[in-house]
């Protein structure tokens, strides 16, 4: 077999990043006929240059998306979606891949799998690609998704600006910062969002799509309240303050996250810690409900 070549790089590199990635185990999936199930699926989806993997990951190792919830949540399915960190520069390819991921959750729930309640986990600018995605499934060939939406947590996104141009600065702090603290090192691609300005027009015109079909959807919203330095030595700020985080709509619940900044907001170290507790206590409530509210089906009966 002859060297890989730098397409097949790329692609493998795309095949290992980038899509939905299941987080539970078989034996989580399938529990004991004792154990009444949580047939729900769960979605993760990244902000921008993070990770499918890494933006949920404590510094410990802990994934709690995979090593807290399944056991937790007995039938549960939980995923994570990867999309390329610089998906913002262009809004065709946002686009495409708020697509994709209709297209991978497409593929993972066939059948009576359809039906499975679905509940979202954003982080940051993730928020925004569920959005987009959510807004395009209901205007396409999507409709098992949108209605299946059972719940959406969102973690310091910013769903809105005073107006465009702060919205625009907004999210090139964000960037910024993403990048700064990215492993992956490097500075600042500013190329990224020269256009955001423009930009921002349209993704304020997709949170306002979106607040028109929340009917029925359960929201979180959790905001940071310590600040952090954009780059080394800068004045400590908040990234995605209160007022940009919250939605305000009817049946919102507000969480603030104590001693949480715009990354650690979405890593916990452990199970019984108290920012996990609030996360863990509106997931539980979700996912109750949505066994209590929908006709669940067993994964024997769902292939």
């Amino acid at each position: 077999m002859g060297p890989s070549t730098s397409k097949d790089k790329g692609s493998e590199q795309h095949e290992k990043e980038y899509g939905l990635f299941s987080l539970h185990t078989e034996s989580s999936h399938k529990p004991d006929i004792d154990v009444p199930p949580h047939c729900i699926d769960i979605v993760a989806i990244h902000g921008i240059t993070g990770d499918a993997h890494e933006t949920w990951t404590h510094a410990n190792g802990k994934l709690w998306l995979r090593d807290f919830v399944p056991q937790n949540l007995p039938g549960a399915r939980v995923f994570t979606f990867g999309y390329p960190g610089d998906v913002f520069r262009s809004l065709n390819s946002f686009d495409n891949w708020a697509r994709q991921l209709l297209k991978d959750l497409t593929n993972v729930r066939t059948g009576k799998e359809k039906g499975r309640p679905l509940i979202f986990v954003c982080h940051s600018m993730g928020g925004i690609v569920l959005k987009k995605a959510l807004t395009t499934a209901r205007l396409g060939n999507y409709d098992d998704i949108s209605s299946a939406v059972e719940g959406i947590m969102f973690f310091a996104t910013p769903h809105r600006g005073s107006d465009s141009a702060s919205l625009s600065v907004l999210l090139k702090t964000i960037g910024e910062l993403a990048t700064t603290l990215s492993k992956r090192g490097g500075t600042f691609r500013g190329d990224l969002f020269q256009d955001m300005e423009k930009d921002a027009k349209v993704l304020a015109q997709i949170s306002k799509d979106f607040r028109n079909q929340l009917k029925g959807i359960k929201i979180a919203t959790f905001y940071e309240q310590r600040a952090i330095e954009i780059v080394p030595f800068s004045t400590p700020t908040l990234i995605v303050d209160e007022e940009s985080a919250v939605m305000s709509v009817a049946g919102e619940r507000l969480i603030p996250m104590a001693g949480c900044d715009h990354m650690s907001i979405c890593r916990f170290s452990r199970e019984n810690g108290n920012s996990y507790a609030l996360v863990w206590g509106v997931l539980q409530e979700c996912a109750e409900d949505a066994r209590n509210s929908h006709v669940m089906v067993s994964d024997d009966d769902a292939t």
